[in-house]
């Protein structure tokens, strides 16, 4: 990866809004909207460092055990829900040392690419 290329990933990572990957397996969540089981997984949204949202990330299709559906396939349609209030909370402290690691990385990645003009 070239030194444009690093610098502009760093950049969208500091400044941008970034999605964390899925960090749980999927697992059958009650939905608040339908009031049914779904196979989800958890997301968190950061924005600046900063975590602003948790949600579930839901197929429209109902649970069905031992079968997997894969949300990352146009035709399964997905949706989002906010995860309540304790789990919220328990997820950002869990993402906030993690994040803070993660910012101070770029830092020393951004200082090593500004200032030798490559990363080491």
């Amino acid at each position: 990866m070239g030194k444009s290329e690093w610098t502009r990933c760093i950049s969208i990572c500091r400044d941008g809004s970034c999605i964390l990957q899925e960090f749980v397996d999927t697992k059958p969540i009650e939905s608040i909207r339908t009031g049914k089981m779904h196979q989800g997984v958890m997301r968190a949204q950061v924005v600046g460092g900063q975590t602003v949202a948790v949600m579930y990330r839901l197929p429209e299709e109902e649970y069905v055990e031992g079968k997997f559906v894969d949300m990352t396939l146009c035709e399964n349609r997905t949706f989002f829900e906010r995860v309540d209030d304790d789990l919220e909370m328990r997820v950002l402290e869990f993402l906030s040392p993690i994040l803070t690691s993660f910012e101070e990385g770029l830092k020393d990645v951004l200082l090593n690419v500004t200032e030798k003009g490559k990363v080491r």
